[in-house]
Order: structure tokens, then C-alpha cells, then sequence
């Protein structure tokens, strides 16, 4: 066993870890409700951080004050992920051995040596201090953006290889990684939008931002559609009773249930509130939908977390 590590097989309902224990995985366990937060965290500031390089000024006097507000949201943002990433790493290796939380801290090291799953949260660990680090640090907004952006970017990489979607190839784990950047992307894009509006409400920019915005989230809802649709079909088959029988069926409905009030509040917004974005006084009214469709997101991110945690039926 020395000098290889073993992988814990996500889609096994049971998991058996050195004979200790044998413990049946509850899609309502504490590891989606550790890593709700954690994701939300890390889609918004992917998001937030897109959206100040693809959206915000750049000049000090236009946007400044909006680029400053995004500092300490990113620093609350990363506190979370250090917080969060450590406890769900915890909550996994429990899960693995069958045991109280307290209890798998000395299970932590073996796990880490010993399989892919604790190895890779061993990484996560480490890109999410240097997250901490690069928010903490004083540089001009833009480049501590971009360096987020990258950094998330590999946080979702590293979650991705620990998904359903290992278990069936390459190209599903890419299809996952495309799933999570998109989501992240729309969510923080307009949740950013919503910082903004708030921030400088009559600066002249925020028209132009709010159809950008509109314009980024249309296609952020084409890739998430494209990726579920397929890894959706890897993981239910063509058998659409699976949808109704299975609990990562009905957890697949009703995560998608939300994501389609999110859309039908978006296209509200895009057609009734966007195009006359340049006046102030519609600002509050889209500050407020937009603010919306954030709640409704944190919801839907909620369901994502659960079917993560959930078997696949196929």
C-alpha cells in the first residue's frame, strides 16, 4: 500500500475505510451542509473578481468607488473558504470512516497519504491560503482580480476531480469544471451588478454595465445548460423515471426548478429593466430584481451541493 494512494469511489452508496466502519451516505449530510457555504463563497468571488475585469473601469475616477467596495467582500469571501474547505475535508473523512468529526482528525494524515480524495482537499487546502493571502494583500483591484480569477479557477479544477464526474471520464470532469465556472460567473457577475448599482447609483457606466452583465449571463446559461444536460445524461441515463425514483433524481429536479425561476426573473430584468438601465430611477427597481435572482441562486447552489453529495442511479 506504501506509495500509492487508493481513490474513494464516489459514486459507491457504501464506503469502507481500513475495515474500521461502514457508513451510508445521507444526501442531507453534514458535508453538503459545509460545502453550500464553501461553494457559495467560492462562486461568488470568481464572479465578483470576472466582473471588476470584465465590467468595472478601470480609471479612478469612473468606477473607483465601485472597485473599492469589492476589497472587503473578497476578504470575507476568502475567510469563509479557509474556514469552510478544512471543516468539509474533515466532514468527508468521516464520512470515509464512519466516525465523529473529532474522531477523523486522526484519520486526517492517512487519508491524505493513503487516497485521492484526502490528497486532493490537501490541495485545495493550499490554494485557498494563498486565495486568503492574495485578498489580503494591497495591490491595485485589477490584478488581484486576475490573480482570483486564476485561483478559483483552480479550486474548481481540484473539485471537479473529486465529483461524480471522475468516475466516468475526462471529458466529464472538464464538462463539470465548464458547469461550476459558468455558475460562478452569472452568480458573481450579478451579484457584482447589485454591489454596483448600490455603490454609485447614478454613475454614468451602469447602463453599459448592466447590459454587459446581461449579455455575459446569457451565455453563462447556454454553457450551464449544454454541461448538465450532458452530464446529466452520463449520470441518469435515458431512463427518465430515474428523475422521480432516485433521490439524486428528484435533487437533479429540484435543483433545476430553481435555476428556471432564476431565468424567468433574468429575462424579466433583461427586457423590462436593462434596456432602460441608463435612468436612475429604474436602478433601484433592477438593484432589487438583480438582488433577487442572487437569493434564488444561494438556493439553487444549496441543491447543487446535496446532489453532489448524492449517488448517481446510473
Amino acid at each position: 500500500m506504501a506509495g500509492r494512494r487508493r481513490r474513494w469511489p464516489s459514486h459507491q452508496r457504501f464506503v469502507h475505510v481500513h475495515g474500521r466502519a461502514r457508513f451510508a451516505m445521507n444526501p442531507l449530510s453534514r458535508l453538503a451542509a459545509i460545502e453550500w457555504p464553501l461553494v457559495v463563497c467560492e462562486e461568488l468571488m470568481l464572479g465578483t473578481a470576472a466582473f471588476v475585469l470584465a465590467v468595472v473601469p478601470r480609471a479612478q475616477d469612473i468606477g473607483g468607488r465601485a472597485l473599492r467596495a469589492f476589497r472587503p467582500l473578497w476578504f470575507a469571501l476568502a475567510a469563509g473558504v479557509l474556514v469552510a474547505t478544512p471543516l468539509a475535508m474533515l466532514a468527508q473523512v468521516a464520512q470515509m470512516a464512519g466516525v465523529s468529526l473529532s474522531q477523523a482528525l486522526g484519520f486526517v494524515p492517512e487519508a491524505v497519504a493513503s487516497t485521492n480524495a484526502g490528497f486532493l482537499w490537501a490541495c485545495r487546502i493550499a490554494v485557498a491560503i494563498v486565495v486568503g493571502v492574495v485578498a489580503i494583500v494591497r495591490s491595485p483591484a485589477a490584478r488581484t482580480a486576475s490573480r482570483l480569477v486564476v485561483l478559483l479557477i483552480a479550486l474548481l479544477g481540484l473539485q471537479a476531480l473529486s465529483s461524480h464526474a471522475v468516475d466516468y471520464s475526462y471529458v466529464s470532469v472538464a464538462l463539470y469544471l465548464v458547469h461550476e465556472a459558468a455558475a460562478g460567473l452569472w452568480f458573481g457577475g450579478l451579484a457584482g451588478l447589485v454591489m454596483a448599482l448600490n455603490t454609485e447609483p447614478d454613475a454614468p457606466w451602469l447602463g453599459a454595465a448592466a447590459r454587459r452583465v446581461s449579455a455575459i449571463a446569457a451565455w453563462m446559461v447556454l454553457a450551464l445548460a449544454l454541461s448538465g444536460v450532458a452530464l446529466a445524461y452520463q449520470t441518469l441515463g435515458v431512463n427518465l423515471a430515474r428523475l422521480v425514483d432516485t433521490p439524486y433524481g428528484r435533487t437533479l429536479l429540484a435543483k433545476s426548478a430553481l435555476f428556471a425561476a432564476v431565468l424567468a426573473l433574468g429575462g424579466y430584468n433583461r427586457y423590462r429593466f436593462v434596456p432602460a438601465s441608463e435612468e436612475p430611477a429604474v436602478r433601484k427597481s433592477l438593484a432589487r430584481t438583480v438582488a433577487a435572482e442572487c437569493v434564488l441562486l444561494v438556493a439553487a447552489l444549496a441543491a447543487a451541493s446535496i446532489l453532489a453529495n448524492t449517488a448517481p442511479p446510473h
